[in-house]
């Protein structure tokens, strides 16, 4: 017997209503019955409820026989609807208050971190300050093994609306190392099934929303967070989490956009933010911005076509037209240039913790689109070649709507890999020039931070991007670019390779050459 959905998987057993024979993901199991659809389960509820009100009608109908002959003939019709009322209040508590948990599905089971009993909270067990404001006791059962699920209504004010009026004082600072996104999946799942990770403080509790309604909530002991098999609907899916740590502070994760689509069946992430490649491959990336002057750009140049090394390097306008011939060395000597706007403009506002918030005035598709358009217009005519499909926003300074912005000329942003502190990423802060300021270091301290990151850990430095830049007003003897060749054989003693963004996404599921199909210039024309 081999599954509907799936020709290809032995099944075990069959859906209750429509007796389709189902492998293990397809299955969804409502108390001990299994189904293959949301469709199959309502149609099955009805159907009890029918056959229910038709067996209470027969008997109701011998007693009215058997004692008078003379009843109001309004009373049956009365009857009928207080079944059919009856029926529909179990099948809406059926429908909203059955929850289908990762556990109960066959041959799935969460992490050991996040299923373990010592993982949930105990009955009776206390829950930290504020937990009430987070979750119900019903929601806590919530799980979303599969997308008919969840429908607790989410705040839907922005962010720094809802932490003031929830009166935190350092909300936002909790917030800036409060991330989701979409997990790199080892073992293949069905296209409606994926797998959301991020990072939150210890002893959090975490409430994933998706399309404004509850999906799921699990515990964080350490700093990371796995929501598995979170169901996908068709089309458009907005998924955005909620925290509340172990002393009562509450704040909002990024937004992710997922979209399904129906030809395909393929799952795409909308707005998307690269802060680290493929983390099955021991490659990293050594990405560079143009700054404000070329004057450490031909040395560095000149370091790595000596180590032989490939970059992505990220130019503006403005650096291309005035240092054309540094600019067609990049491209000479096969380095990957990605786009850094026109005139390096800040985009977004800042809260007092540091997170960005919303776009600044006068900053909206027309003014971006304008400026990635003339930095690749210089780049072009220059050259006479594109520049490739990623940007990155100077500053950093970029939201979901400004990405989603550059998706619409094919472009996909690139951060860097950062973590909750500096020790944590491989920002060099090369550009921190006050040696009196908390953020400096010095270029010892952070050629041992980019060749150490990640040791000890599971993934090590795979899939790292480090960001440095090509000019710098630090003191000669601190300039963090003469400790490249340093840097590259530290790394490469570590086995890892050294690669254009391009490489370091190849294992990552993201086909860059789609992008192109969107609107970028260069499909129509000049």
């Amino acid at each position: 017997m081999h599954c509907e959905n799936h020709p290809e998987r032995q099944a075990k057993a069959r859906c209750q209503y429509c007796w389709k024979p189902l492998c293990l993901d397809c299955q969804i199991r409502v108390k001990d019955q299994l189904f293959c659809s949301k469709r199959c389960h309502t149609l099955f509820q009805i159907k009890n409820i029918w056959l229910r009100s038709q067996q209470a009608l027969f008997r109701h109908n011998l007693y009215l026989r058997a004692k008078t002959e003379h009843l109001n003939r309004y009373s049956t019709f009365i009857l009928i609807m207080l079944v059919v009322a009856t029926g529909a209040i179990s099948l809406y508590s059926a429908t909203t208050e059955e929850r289908y948990t990762p556990s109960s599905l066959d041959g799935h089971s969460l992490s050991k971190e996040a299923s373990s009993p010592a993982a949930l909270p105990a009955v009776g067990s206390a829950k930290p300050l504020g937990a009430d404001k987070l979750l119900s006791a019903k929601e806590h059962k919530f799980s979303s093994a599969h997308p008919s699920v969840g429908w607790a209504k989410m705040d839907l004010r922005t962010e720094p609306e809802r932490n003031s009026i929830e009166g935190l004082t350092d909300a936002e600072e909790i917030c800036s190392n409060f991330h989701i996104y979409l997990a790199q999946n080892r073992v293949k799942q069905p296209y409606y099934l994926v797998d959301i990770c991020g990072n939150a403080p210890p002893n959090s509790i975490i409430a994933l929303y998706k399309n404004d309604r509850l999906c799921d909530t699990v515990p964080c002991k350490g700093e990371r967070f796995l929501f598995p098999r979170i169901g996908l609907e068709r089309n458009r899916n907005i998924l955005q989490a909620k925290l509340i740590t172990a002393d009562g502070k509450l704040c909002y994760s990024n937004t992710l956009e997922l979209l399904v689509d129906k030809a395909s069946s393929q799952v795409t992430e909308k707005g998307l933010d690269i802060k680290r490649g493929d983390i099955n491959m021991p490659r990293i990336c050594l990405s560079f911005d143009s700054g404000e002057n070329a004057d450490a750009a031909p040395l560095i140049l000149d370091i790595l076509k000596e180590k032989q090394v490939r970059t992505t390097i990220f130019l503006t306008g403005e650096f291309i037209r005035r240092n054309p011939n540094i600019v067609k060395r990049i491209v000479e000597e096969g380095h990957e240039v990605g786009n850094h706007t026109d005139t390096h403009p800040h985009l977004t506002t800042r809260s007092e913790g540091g997170r960005l918030v919303k776009c600044l005035p006068g900053v909206d598709r027309e003014f971006l689109h304008r400026e990635l358009k003339k930095a690749e217009e210089a780049f072009y005519h220059l050259t006479g070649k594109h520049m490739s499909h990623y940007w990155r926003a100077p500053y950093g300074e970029t939201n979901l709507e400004i990405r989603k912005w550059a998706e619409e000329l094919g472009y996909i942003h690139v951060s860097w890999t950062c973590g909750r502190d500096w020790g944590d990423g491989l920002d060099s802060l090369d550009w921190v020039t006050d040696p009196s300021s908390g953020r400096y270091h010095t270029a010892e301290q952070i050629r041992n931070q980019i060749i150490n990151f990640g040791q000890g850990t599971e993934f090590g430095a795979n899939g790292g991007i480090v960001l440095m830049h090509f000019s710098t007003y630090r003191p000669h003897q601190d300039k963090v670019y003469l400790q490249l060749p340093e840097i590259i054989a530290g790394l490469r003693a570590r086995g890892y390779e050294i690669v254009p963004i391009s490489q370091l996404l190849e294992g990552k599921g993201i086909d860059s050459n789609r992008w192109a199909k969107k609107g970028r210039i260069r499909q129509t024309g000049r």
